[in-house]
């Protein structure tokens, strides 16, 4: 028996949907978490999507237990001609981020560049649903957020910084578009929860134990260990990854006026700070040659000779687009503790979780 059951985009998307408004969130919002997260997992970035639901306390777990607010509606609470911050009230992450990516944008499409930062709010996803909402209107889409606090500084013993991801999308004409998601860790949390539902271990290189100490089981995260800055050890460039963090640090958390991971003013559990942004590409140069460019750069790169063992060099986002292509196909594969955790929660509130596909 495999570990995965696949069920269909279009049908679990209708269930989340349903369960969202069971909780008391508005049709509106319900539907655009629901979108968030499904889309996601379409991705291929299964720590994202629907795994989050049940557990994570920014969903269903919060909506049932009061710390997150269904009726929340984002508010512009600071704003320039190209700039702005958005207070998320408590409520849904994808709520607020959606609305602030959407404010960048049209901030842009006036101005050439349009910034935003979320305060108030809480996980809000991948960071890539939000960079590629730029793609379709000509712009590079910008989008990073403060994730728990989970990673130890280089050359420090203990959390002091969050799982803080970022992304960066770029339009093409021909190629797929130039999509980056990056945890500035070296792997976001979710994949050790994922790896904890599994009964797996995890690489070495990836966490520390409360001593410091390197360690492959998943568990010695919650015990007090830490996640390791993007580049592993210092010597491999830690470094690099610990200053991103801190970067992003301060676009979403001091930007935003909330705080920086290791002292977040909460509002409320969970309080999350976001950072979006779109630039206009005709505000630099006209588009079809940007894109023109940017297709000579996407084929140079898939054009290199690859290393003994690989099939070809990928770029960023081609692993995602293959993931959509085959999910929106075959259905979603959901680890059975995943689908466990939703059955649970279909049970809970009333509403039967769908067939999965057959085969």
């Amino acid at each position: 028996m495999t570990d995965y059951v696949r069920y269909d985009a279009s049908q679990i998307s209708a269930w989340m949907t349903a369960v969202f408004e069971k909780l008391g969130v508005p049709s509106r919002d319900a539907a655009i978490t629901t979108d968030t997260l499904v889309d996601s997992d379409l991705m291929g970035i299964d720590s994202h999507g629907l795994a989050r639901v049940a557990v994570h306390p920014s969903y269903a777990r919060g909506l049932r237990e009061g710390t997150v607010d269904p009726n929340a509606v984002p508010e512009v609470v600071y704003e320039a001609a190209a700039t702005a911050v958005v207070d998320g009230h408590g409520g849904l992450g994808p709520v607020a981020a959606t609305r602030a990516m959407e404010l960048a944008i049209d901030k842009a499409r006036e101005t050439g560049a349009g910034f935003v930062s979320v305060t108030n709010s809480r996980h809000y996803g991948a960071a890539a649903h939000y960079s590629r909402m730029a793609l379709e209107h000509g712009m590079i889409g910008i989008s990073m957020t403060i994730g728990g606090l989970g990673v130890v500084p280089t050359f420090g013993r203990g959390r002091r910084i969050g799982i803080n991801p970022m992304s960066v999308a770029a339009p093409a004409e021909n190629e797929p578009p130039f999509i980056l998601d990056i945890a500035t860790s070296v792997v976001a949390a979710g994949k050790l929860e994922l790896a904890k539902m599994a009964g797996k271990q995890v690489p070495l290189g990836w966490i520390v134990d409360a001593e410091g100490k390197p360690t492959t089981d998943p568990d010695d995260f919650w015990r007090g260990g830490a996640l390791l800055p993007l580049g592993g050890a210092p010597e491999t460039g830690s470094y690099k990854g610990y200053g991103l963090s801190v970067m992003i640090d301060i676009f979403c958390g001091i930007l935003s006026g909330l705080g920086f991971s290791a002292g977040l003013k909460t509002a409320g559990q969970d309080a999350t700070p976001h950072f979006q942004g779109a630039l206009r590409v005709d505000g630099f140069r006209p588009l079809g040659g940007f894109k023109a460019m940017m297709d000579d750069l996407l084929q140079t790169l898939k054009a290199t000779e690859p290393a003994e063992g690989a099939e070809r060099v990928l770029v960023h986002g081609e692993k995602e687009a293959r993931a959509r292509l085959d999910r929106e196909r075959n259905g979603i594969p959901y680890h059975r503790q995943v689908v466990g955790t939703l059955e649970q929660l279909a049970g809970d509130v009333g509403i039967p979780l769908p067939a999965p596909v057959p085969g």
